[in-house]
């Protein structure tokens, strides 16, 4: 997948594929959507400005000191992370605590959400014009 966003081409026709193109899941669309967030993460790149390097605070907090109070980590701690949704970063423990889920059933309870809460936005009036004079005109063949 990296390498098809790195070539810029706009390839998605396998989301959701799996056994060699043979079947389809919603699972693996899922988790194929949450992959193709952290390509587009790592697209980005690595911003290099003062700002983002802040090599002055480096100098203030020094080795074994902490930026986690610092002004700084506030306003880039956010943003410069890979909002994941499906992937855990927790121990054994805490998982163990919060019921051992699995990333499939991590997915398979949001793609429930997904199926139960999505609304489609409506089309333009335009496009639902020119469908309606599409299939009228292929009706009465």
């Amino acid at each position: 997948m990296l390498q098809i966003v790195s070539s810029q081409i706009n390839y998605s026709q396998c989301i959701g594929l799996v056994e060699m193109a043979l079947s389809y899941s919603p699972h693996a669309l899922v988790l194929s959507n949450e992959l193709a967030g952290l390509v587009r993460f790592i697209q980005k790149g690595i911003k290099t400005d003062d700002d983002h390097l802040a090599l002055d605070l480096l100098t203030k907090v020094g080795p074994g000191g902490t930026f986690l109070g610092e002004k700084h980590t506030a306003i880039h701690g956010r943003t410069e992370i890979w909002p994941n949704k499906y992937f855990k970063s927790v121990n054994y423990e805490q998982w163990e605590r919060e019921g051992k889920e699995d990333l499939f059933n991590r997915i398979d309870k949001d793609l429930k959400r997904i199926l139960e809460t999505y609304q489609p936005e409506p089309l333009l009036d335009s496009f639902s014009r020119e469908i309606y004079e599409i299939s009228k005109k292929y009706s009465n063949e």
